[in-house]
């Protein structure tokens, strides 16, 4: 494998993010495809949100590592009646987030990594990362660089989808403070819109 030099969006913090967000979205386009016949499906990303149902609300029921759970059960149910994606199952990275984005000198994208859970599906999964790694402002300049190719029911799902990987690793990462960071700006994110 090819050495990628850069630092880990993860450790640079959300406020040095800003400048990776179109090419981040660059990225995607090129990504999202539509996958060949026998290209795997991960049984937890890329499928529709009612089968991660269960463990978002077993997790929202926590209200002291989750004070704020009506409002992100608001969101959920928001997310979770949006249209299912209804094209082709769509290649996917599967687990990005900021710990597997990397970013050159000056923030822009320097490369992203980790691709052992590549698969097909519902490419809302991916954009979660605008959630996990952005705020407000880049989030929009990178909603706003995929234009037509992305439609609001696909936004709404990947907002679900923020919550339930945020959630995720707030819920699993108390000895892991990088990734339990990550959780919570994904949260606070996810409240923000």
């Amino acid at each position: 494998m090819r050495w990628v030099p850069g630092a880990a969006a993860a450790d640079v913090g959300p406020a040095g993010c800003g400048p990776a967000a179109e090419g981040l979205a660059g990225f995607l386009l090129a990504l999202h495809v539509p996958a060949e016949t026998g290209v795997p499906v991960n049984p937890f990303r890329g499928v529709p949100l009612l089968e991660r149902d269960a463990a978002v609300v077993e997790r929202l029921a926590d209200r002291v590592r989750y004070p704020q759970a009506a409002a992100l059960s608001a969101v959920w149910a928001q997310a979770r009646a949006a249209k299912a994606w209804d094209g082709p199952p769509m290649m996917l990275h599967g687990d990005l987030h900021p710990g597997n984005v990397l970013l050159a000198d000056g923030g822009s994208l320097a490369g992203v990594i980790d691709f052992g859970d590549v698969g097909a599906g519902d490419p809302a999964v991916d954009l979660a990362v605008g959630w996990l790694m952005f705020d407000a402002g880049a989030r929009h300049r990178f909603m706003d660089a995929f234009g037509p190719a992305v439609e609001g029911d696909t936004w709404m799902r990947a907002r679900g989808w923020a919550l339930n990987l945020s959630t995720a690793l707030l819920s699993n990462s108390d000895d892991n403070p990088r990734m339990l960071a990550v959780g919570e700006f994904g949260v606070r994110q996810v409240l923000d819109g």
